[in-house]
């Protein structure tokens, strides 16, 4: 329809903007930039300086987005000039807020808390909820990013709160509030919210007309990753890389490293390893995947200094994952009898709930407690972490976890004679690995399901009264 009205000449400033937000919508960002030059030529024309700064902001970020930060930032000083004329509050937030996301980009989180909160703060009480919305949003994640997890999980919920309670939410204002959240709960394993909020954003595409993007398809397809039907997870993670390289090339690397960890779930360890390395030549760290793949494969001192490598330097994403890293160098030091390094990490990780309260994290510091128990042949105490590590995994879901975790208490139950606590484990483990679409967890599942059925009643009495002692 615009582009007919458009073969007459008869579109106007607000219908250029209106074909450019319509093209979005539809997942056609490349399209919408030249449609949008065109209306800020237009509004800046027709003397309308806050519409024409409102869409070079618009322009700038889809630049950024498409890896062209440099012409992102000259349309952003473009709305800066505009913005200088202007007393218009929801104009100039939205101008901080954009400069705030480039902050983050550039490694300076703390700049890009402080231009988030100005955001913020110039519009709460103007009646701007869809910019106040946005602003405080991002504002929690940056404070999640310093280590604020408290005061940057507060902000998230109270953001989507004043984003419901607008009655015009702009689709792609609407996107970007609920991408930076999703993307936050998936960075800090905070799987249960993840969920939840993928499943929301999925609602508001659809009530909205908006196609998926790839960066939703992204989001959703870590969460059933560890959540869901693996089969559909690599679906959709297929999807992702296709629709990123013109959606959002820069996350490319994060849609690879997703890619491994599905693949390695599923039994694929060569590609995995391969989606690993793309993950790692694009400038993503693959990490905690990679490393765990290698444990898993018995390199346990390559996945040791794979994790400490993820771990140097003061980046957004290694700022943002820093608990998931620590969680997992912890259970790969207890693995590599460096048991001093392991308590350590785990006293950072226990020691601040109020920072690291994921069930997730607390699950893997546990796991860590039970292959530093089992190192010094502490079979009890062993058992009890890993029951509560599974414990946690199964409070927000994570099916590939609970499988592994259940065939490591199988296997223990198994060495002391716990015959039938070992065939439930097993048992549980078989029904969740189907579901999962695992043939990897499916074959481990009927090992240990052989292991069991050729068990020596002979040597029952001795192991049983072991057993009983504890």
């Amino acid at each position: 329809m615009f582009q007919s009205a458009d073969e007459d000449g008869a579109l106007s400033a607000e219908d250029l903007h209106d074909w450019a937000l319509a093209l979005q919508c539809l997942g056609r960002a490349a399209a919408a930039i030249p449609v949008l030059v065109r209306a800020v030529g237009a509004k800046s024309k027709a003397g309308d300086a806050a519409g024409a700064a409102v869409d070079a902001i618009a322009l700038s970020g889809l630049h950024f987005e498409s890896g062209q930060a440099a012409i992102g930032k000259g349309w952003l000083a473009r709305a800066e000039d505009w913005t200088a004329t202007l007393d218009d509050p929801p104009t100039t937030a939205l101008l901080l807020w954009m400069k705030s996301k480039l902050a983050a980009f550039d490694g300076e989180p703390e700049q890009a808390l402080a231009l988030a909160d100005a955001a913020y703060a110039a519009v709460r009480y103007k009646d701007a909820l869809n910019i106040e919305a946005l602003s405080l949003a991002y504002r929690g994640f940056y404070r999640l990013c310093l280590g604020d997890t408290h005061g940057g999980l507060a902000d998230q919920d109270h953001a989507a709160a004043v984003a419901l309670s607008s009655n015009n939410l702009d689709p792609i204002m609407g996107g970007n509030l609920y991408c930076n959240i999703l993307w936050a709960a998936r960075m800090f394993g905070d799987w249960a919210r993840a969920d939840q909020w993928t499943r929301s954003y999925q609602s508001f595409c659809s009530s909205s007309g908006m196609e998926l993007t790839g960066s939703c398809q992204l989001h959703r397809s870590e969460v059933l990753g560890v959540r869901g039907s693996l089969d559909e997870a690599l679906a959709r993670i297929q999807d992702a890389l296709a629709r990123l390289t013109s959606d959002a090339p820069w996350s490319m690397g994060d849609a690879n490293r997703v890619l491994g960890d599905i693949l390695s779930a599923i039994g694929n360890d060569d590609a995995a390893l391969e989606a690993y390395d793309k993950a790692y030549t694009l400038g993503w760290c693959p990490e905690p995947g990679r490393a765990m793949l290698l444990l898993a494969r018995g390199e346990a001192e390559a996945a040791h200094a794979s994790l400490e490598r993820s771990l140097i330097g003061k980046t957004w994403w290694t700022l943002q994952r820093r608990g998931i890293l620590l969680a997992h160098l912890a259970l790969v030091a207890a693995h590599t009898n460096r048991a001093g390094q392991a308590k350590a990490l785990i006293c950072e990780l226990s020691g601040s709930p109020d920072r690291w309260p994921m069930p997730s994290i607390r699950a893997l510091t546990n796991e860590a407690q039970a292959i530093l128990a089992l190192s010094r042949q502490d079979h009890e105490k062993a058992m009890r972490h890993l029951h509560l590590a599974r414990q946690l995994w199964s409070s927000i879901d994570g099916r590939v976890q609970i499988v592994r975790l259940r065939l490591q208490i199988c296997r223990l139950q198994l060495e002391h004679g716990d015959i039938r606590g070992a065939m439930a484990e097993v048992h549980a483990a078989q029904l969740v690995a189907r579901e999962l679409g695992s043939p990897k967890l499916s074959s481990d599942c009927m090992a240990l399901q052989r292991e069991i059925d050729g068990w020596q009643p002979a040597a029952a009495p001795a192991v049983r009264r072991q057993g009983i002692g504890r």
